[in-house]
């Protein structure tokens, strides 16, 4: 009968081991999901703040663009006057 006792402990602690992997591996993937949820959220954070700034960036340059072409439509009259008046 002893050994019928040893066999039934190995088993049992067979159990025990597999049972406690099955825990370390729930454990393991429940944290997996949670840093990926985190990931996530971090990675739509940092989609909000790259729109934001690409709309700033896309008003400045339309501003500077027009800046530019009322500089270089104001650089156009002047040459044109110049000329007119045979400074250059």
């Amino acid at each position: 009968m002893a050994v019928d006792s040893g066999a039934e402990g190995s088993t049992q602690d067979e159990q025990d081991t597999a049972e406690s992997r099955q825990e370390r591996s729930r454990r393991s993937a429940r944290e997996c999901r949670i840093r990926k949820k985190e990931y996530v959220v971090m990675l739509e954070a940092r989609v909000v703040e790259i729109e934001t700034q690409d709309r700033s960036l896309r008003t400045c340059l339309e501003d500077t663009q027009r800046r530019l072409a009322d500089l270089q439509a104001a650089h156009d009259a002047l040459l044109r006057r110049t000329q007119a008046a045979g400074l250059f």
